[in-house]
């Protein structure tokens, strides 16, 4: 889980001529979202860089990723091959990377043209295409190649964050922060319109690539159930030759997966793998206290030619005494028969951790003989939340096991058996209490004035209030459990050596979705 800051732009100065142009910007955070999920630039100077990528013969470059070396700022060029990226200073170094292309570091002050060169080990790359594989040099379609490096030794928690930024008009999105959020992915662009009832107005729809695994149609989901470790290769077909192989289940474009797989005549091999991070927020809602917040509805009230009434004026009063002397006993007053609750509560301080953990394990076996090669893997994720309360956590398991066959000269076989599980399990809010973020947002009265507990000598001891914070802190929990097993057999006959051959994939892909209410406390 990233956190995503935004910001503006203070000050623009004048552009410094015989370099790459540079400009120096400042910025200051706004906190518009409850979680921003991404490494921070903020409260630093920063310097604009502007340049070209082109290839050896000055065509521009599109979709090539500038990234500051050491740093976490990158961006990509436009279809003319044009970039703007901020740096920290103008001593940096860009390292400048593009699919079928070799790698380049270029100082800051000499990015006004930077020209790439083909890498010859990529264009002799083999890619899946279709029903088949051909070499990245022959390639005249619009496919893009991800190989096993992209997924390796990344401490990433699913592939939708490991092709970030890899692939040109690959757009990956995220509907939120949990740890079970499943990316979802665009090849195409927009690629249809539906009209909205509510805003009356119609609106772009983006349409889900086919996801095809070692031969078999699969979803998005299944796909971000995989262990990255285990991902041999994957090819992004984004033009209209998908259709006519695949037809019209691929007209958001194809994404072709192949597993990982042994070698024959290899050695056995054993291999382990270890991946840990820490995520952290950068920012968090610098949100007004219950003071500030009576006192500028009361404000509001005046400059509207309206009048203050004494109950709200006894508000502010009992707020300032709880502030001046914050026991659970000053929390809170009764008026006309009501409960006025006049706590002071941050609940993004009080809900959201510093950081969370994530670590991945992997263990593999791998060799092969003559006539057969295998490979057998192992997987387990433990991942927490950003709850400081009750927080929500997530496991996945994976197991995968491929097995190729030289049966005879004319007949091979592919086997392959996998099992995906997640685990997650999260506080449970009922329906009527909508979103956690928005509802600290938007009902500061609830949230930020009422405590989380009443008080030991309240008329109702140590109870719950109606604090969204109260519903995690009491402890019922939603564990949602998912199981995809899938099992493929692939008998390939040879007809003609090096000119025909007829190939089928046998699958049975079952699988399961339960949710489970769980309660550990009385409310």
């Amino acid at each position: 889980m990233k956190w995503i800051p935004l910001c503006y732009s203070l000050a623009f100065l004048s552009s410094l001529p015989s370099y790459a142009e540079t400009k120096t910007i400042g910025h200051s955070p706004i906190a518009e979202s409850p979680l921003f999920l991404n490494d921070s630039y903020l409260g630093r100077f920063q310097e604009e860089v502007k340049g070209k990528i082109v290839d050896e013969q000055g065509t521009p470059i599109s979709g090539a990723t500038i990234r500051e070396k050491n740093t976490n700022q990158s961006t990509q060029s436009a279809e003319d091959g044009t970039f703007t990226l901020q740096v920290s200073s103008r001593s940096s170094i860009l390292v400048v990377s593009s699919i079928g292309f070799g790698q380049k570091e270029v100082p800051a002050m000499e990015a006004s043209s930077i020209s790439l060169q083909a890498a010859e080990d990529q264009i002799e790359e083999v890619v899946v295409v279709g029903f088949g594989t051909q070499k990245k040099v022959n390639l005249t379609g619009a496919i893009a190649h991800v190989g096993k490096e992209a997924f390796e030794n990344r401490p990433v928690a699913n592939i939708g964050q490991a092709l970030q930024g890899l692939v040109p008009n690959l757009n990956i999105s995220f509907g939120n922060g949990a740890p079970n959020t499943t990316p979802g992915f665009n090849l195409r662009g927009g690629t249809s319109m539906a009209y909205n009832a509510n805003t009356k107005e119609f609106e772009t729809v983006n349409g889900d690539p086919l996801v095809i695994i070692d031969g078999v149609e699969n979803t998005t989901a299944a796909l971000n159930q995989l262990n990255p470790n285990d991902i041999r290769d994957m090819s992004f077909i984004k033009d209209a030759s998908a259709g006519a192989i695949y037809g019209t289940k691929a007209a958001y474009g194809v994404i072709l997966v192949r597993t990982k797989t042994g070698e024959f005549n290899q050695k056995g091999r054993i291999s382990y793998n270890f991946d840990a991070n820490f995520d952290t927020p950068t920012a968090l809602p610098d949100v007004l206290n219950s003071y500030e917040i009576q006192r500028a509805s009361m404000d509001r009230t005046l400059w509207t030619n309206g009048s203050v009434s004494n109950s709200e004026e006894n508000k502010l009063n009992m707020i300032q005494k709880y502030l001046d002397n914050p026991v659970p006993e000053n929390a809170w007053y009764e008026e006309g028969g009501r409960v006025i609750w006049v706590g002071n509560v941050n609940p993004y301080e009080t809900a959201v951790k510093k950081w969370t953990p994530m670590q991945k394990h992997t263990l593999n076996f791998s060799g092969g003989g003559e006539a057969v090669n295998y490979y057998i893997s192992t997987g387990l994720q433990n991942q927490s939340g950003m709850y400081k309360i009750n927080t929500d956590e997530f496991k996945r398991y994976n197991a995968l096991i491929n097995v190729n066959a030289k049966i005879t000269s004319w007949f091979n076989l592919f086997g392959k058996v996998s099992f995906d599980q997640t685990h997650y399990e999260t506080p449970y809010l009922v329906g009527g209490k909508g979103n956690l973020w928005e509802a600290m947002m938007t009902d500061p009265a609830r949230n930020i004035n009422t405590p989380l507990m009443t008080g030991p000598n309240d008329p109702l001891p140590n109870a719950y209030t109606d604090n969204i914070l109260s519903w995690i802190s009491y402890g019922a929990r939603n564990r949602s459990v998912n199981r995809r097993m899938s099992l493929l057999a692939s008998p390939e006959f040879i007809i003609l050596p090096n000119k025909l051959k007829v190939k089928a994939d046998l699958a049975y892909q079952p699988q399961s979705f339960l949710t489970i209410l769980k309660i550990s406390k009385e409310c």
